[in-house]
């Protein structure tokens, strides 16, 4: 991959040549950083992106709901963008962003190649990848050698683990997320992967078989598992009330280095009959129609992506790396929870940029919901997804 990465970019070192420019062009970006980041940028990875490409990064302002809002400006002029991978197809369906298919062989290594179809739409490339990320397991292990359980490798020994941990008396338990939309969608559609069927084909036979298996996990979950989301499930983990359960890699920062929770650890997550294969999400990096730079933003989404510069983030930011050159410069607390979300990343599964993602989340969510909270019968709950699904683009 190293050598594979380092061709790809050679044609882009060409700011270091004395025939190039000295006056640097310039390149606005909106990243999404702290102003922590920001500053950790400009000290160590900006100048030696401004001394290859001859290309100087200014910052926006505001947040990236006013960059978006101002992405139909000819005057806008942001030049490169990060968004949320969940509001990539709403974008590409308002004809705000451009094509990159001039990008497409820059991501034809793992782990990018994977990550395509949540990229593209109608075989058109339109965003580039910048932040990945799935969900893993996290564990409290002294919870679990209590119970003398380990961390479930399937579905069914997660049934079994649940049914050991509602029976002790007081224990913390399993946990899903269940909150409405977004995070019950993903825990469905998770679900549903790895009984080997189509989370927008709900009414399939893969999603019958999730369906009845979560009929019958539902009600051993715990109780927090009904308004569940990455904050709550934080806290739970952190407070030792829920034994098992899901969440992003970024918050081991809570956890194990702020929160100095030992206990706690990580692993992918159980798998199904058919895979264990974690929803990618993350963000992703978009060229305005109205960019200005429009062959600068591309230039710094591949050099964020190069090995170097993940050591680098990876080393100074704590950011998790997604390539296996850089785990070696993560930080000690870090590094089981980031070879952990590595290996989730390779193997992650995706959708297609959803012009309408809050309605496939609603129709998903509230299946999920109905199922394992409300004891309603598979089949009618997916049926009704099935229906809500069917329109969504």
């Amino acid at each position: 991959m190293v050598g594979a990465g380092a061709l790809a970019l050679t044609p882009l070192l060409g700011g270091c040549r004395s025939d190039v420019a000295t006056t640097p062009s310039t390149l606005r970006v909106h990243l999404r950083l702290s102003a922590y980041e920001r500053a950790a940028f400009e000290r160590v990875v900006l100048p030696n992106f401004l001394r290859d490409h001859n290309l100087r990064v200014t910052w926006e302002a505001g947040t990236v709901d006013e960059a978006i809002g101002r992405l139909g400006d000819p005057q806008a002029g942001i030049d490169l963008l990060a968004v949320d991978t969940e509001r990539l197809g709403a974008l590409i369906a308002a004809g705000l962003v451009q094509p990159l298919d001039a990008q497409r062989g820059a991501l034809a290594a793992p782990p990018w190649r994977t990550m395509l179809p949540a990229l593209e739409a109608g075989g058109t490339l339109y965003a580039l990848p910048y932040r990945p990320t799935t969900w893993i397991g996290y564990y409290n292990r002294t919870l679990l050698d209590a119970a003398r359980l380990a961390p479930p490798p399937t579905w069914d020994d997660a049934l079994a683990t649940a049914t050991r941990l509602r029976e002790g008396e007081g224990a913390a338990q399993l946990a899903l997320q269940g909150a409405a939309g977004e995070p019950a969608a993903r825990s469905l559609a998770e679900l549903i992967w790895a009984f080997g069927g189509d989370p927008l084909a709900p009414t399939g036979d893969g999603a019958q078989a999730a369906g009845a298996f979560l009929a019958r996990l539902g009600p051993l979950l715990s109780p927090l598992a009904r308004e569940a989301s990455f904050a709550s499930m934080t806290t739970a983990l952190g407070a030792g009330q829920v034994a098992l359960g899901p969440n992003w890699p970024s918050v081991a920062a809570d956890l194990l280095q702020r929160g100095g929770q030992r206990d706690i650890a990580a692993y992918v997550g159980p798998a199904g009959p058919r895979g264990g294969a974690r929803l990618l999400s993350g963000q992703v990096l978009v060229v305005p129609r109205h960019a200005v730079n429009r062959e600068g933003g591309p230039l710094l989404a591949a050099y964020l992506r190069d090995p170097a510069s993940q050591v680098v983030l990876a080393r100074e930011l704590a950011w998790l790396p997604t390539v296996e050159q850089a785990l070696a410069a993560v930080p000690e607390w870090q590094r089981g929870v980031a070879t952990v979300a590595l290996a989730a990343l390779r193997d992650a599964r995706t959708l297609p940029p959803l012009a309408q993602r809050e309605a496939f989340d609603a129709a998903l969510g509230g299946s999920f919901r109905a199922i394992a909270f409300e004891g309603q019968v598979p089949g009618v709950a997916l049926a009704r997804a099935g229906e809500l699904v069917r329109g969504v683009r």
